[in-house]
């Protein structure tokens, strides 16, 4: 579900939806932020997404998301990078 959640809050920034990603971001949020504590790697993809999203396009931190192997580090990447963006 969290995965699944994540590639349509991708989705939603790549055409966009800003307003879209809004309404959805914090039942997304609590549920990663939830579980966090059971992967070790969370809190450093977190940072990394919310840097690049603070030091680059919008498409570049995408694409870099799109490029993160394990499912799990994408969302929390993904999360920092909706972080920067979303407060």
């Amino acid at each position: 579900m969290l995965t699944g959640s994540a590639d349509q809050i991708a989705d939603f920034l790549r055409r966009g939806m800003r307003s879209t990603v809004r309404t959805r971001i914090t039942g997304f949020r609590n549920l990663a932020e939830s579980i966090a504590v059971h992967f070790h790697a969370a809190a450093d993809f977190r940072v990394q997404g919310h840097d690049i999203a603070q030091s680059q396009t919008l498409s570049a931190a995408l694409y870099w998301f799109s490029r993160i192997p394990g499912s799990l580090d994408r969302v929390y990447a993904l999360l920092g990078i909706t972080d920067a963006m979303i407060p």
